[in-house]
């Protein structure tokens, strides 16, 4: 009698802990139908083996929907914490900037290859040499530089007859021969100096017409090869010039370029998440990656995230069993 109130609780333990641990390894093995004698044998393969695509479909469904859906990515990546994070990351990343003594080149190298780089500039400079000639060329440019010259060449002769003026009334102390003398050359001055003025007050319109059409000429063969030359130099000075030379003294400008980029960011978050997420379909990618996974990998994972509780259900079932043992042995008693 003792020994069947002993060995019914031991019996059922050893049940409930056997069960339930082969409950556990039939989710995962076999990994593969298994037949005898060309009939296949039941329960293989194991449960999640032969569900492994409805249960990846389950899964990316679940985890898009509630786990990883626009609402939460957008209150995430918009959360004061990350916003702050990337305010942080762009504030040093100009501070380092601003103490590097690398060239905008070097800077550059980092991202792209010198032949991406050579490219690059030589479509800027194409493109800025292509809109400033065609704005020279535009801009009627022979017109005001002519009127301008000619303005100073007959401002110049003014200001020539008013010197010769000045120049007898700081000398109205000498004799008085030399006045008359001097008194000679000024009148015989001014009028030369008038005669010659009214010349070229006569020659300024069609001087400025011929001047203003030699160098529309001159700019229309020319313009393109001159911006292309000074746009050359200018852009391999500013290729060769160190990150803290363009940076420094710079910093209200860093600041509004920080500005601008976290609502760049938060505009991106806001307005483009929908379709990032449409794009990348993360059900059907964590679905793809689930059907993908080999069972060995599926069922290390499962089991590294899940041991400690697998383990108590097995030891649950043997604590069943022993009850249950232990009540029958009381009944048959």
């Amino acid at each position: 009698m003792t020994f069947q109130i002993i060995m019914g609780p031991i019996v059922g333990g050893v049940i409930g802990y056997f069960t339930n641990w082969l409950a556990i390894k039939m989710l995962f093995r076999p990994h593969k139908a298994k037949y005898i004698l060309g009939m296949h044998v039941p329960f293989t393969p194991g449960i999640i083996p032969k569900e492994k695509q409805r249960i990846a479909e389950s899964v990316g469904k679940a985890i898009s929907e509630n786990l990883m859906n626009e609402e939460v990515l957008q209150r995430t990546l918009l959360s004061d914490e990350i916003v702050e994070r990337i305010d942080g990351s762009i504030q040093r990343f100009f501070t380092g900037m601003q103490q590097s003594d690398d060239t905008l080149r070097q800077f550059l190298g980092r991202y792209l290859s010198e032949a991406d780089i050579d490219q690059m500039a030589g479509s800027v400079k194409a493109d800025i040499v292509s809109q400033v000639s065609t704005h020279l060329l535009t801009a009627h440019l022979g017109n005001e530089i002519a009127h301008v010259a000619v303005g100073h060449v007959l401002e110049k002769m003014k200001l020539s007859e008013n010197l010769v003026v000045d120049d007898v009334k700081i000398n109205e102390q000498s004799g008085v021969g030399d006045f008359f003398k001097k008194g000679i050359d000024m009148l015989f001055s001014r009028q030369t100096k008038k005669v010659f003025a009214d010349i070229v007050s006569a020659l300024a319109t069609p001087v400025e017409q011929l001047l203003a059409k030699n160098i529309d000429e001159m700019m229309e063969s020319r313009a393109p090869e001159m911006t292309a030359h000074l746009i050359d130099k200018q852009t391999d000075l500013l290729l060769d010039r160190k990150m803290s030379d363009l940076l420094n003294g710079k910093e209200e400008q860093l600041d509004r370029l920080r500005t601008s980029l976290l609502q760049l960011y938060r505009e991106m978050v806001t307005k483009r998440l929908p379709r990032m997420l449409e794009t990348l379909n993360i059900s059907r990618m964590i679905a793809n990656r689930i059907d993908e996974m080999d069972m060995n990998e599926a069922e290390h994972i499962i089991l590294d995230v899940m041991d400690k509780e697998l383990k108590w259900l097995v030891w649950l079932g043997a604590l069943l069993g022993f009850c249950i043992g232990f009540a029958n042995a009381l009944v048959l008693v």
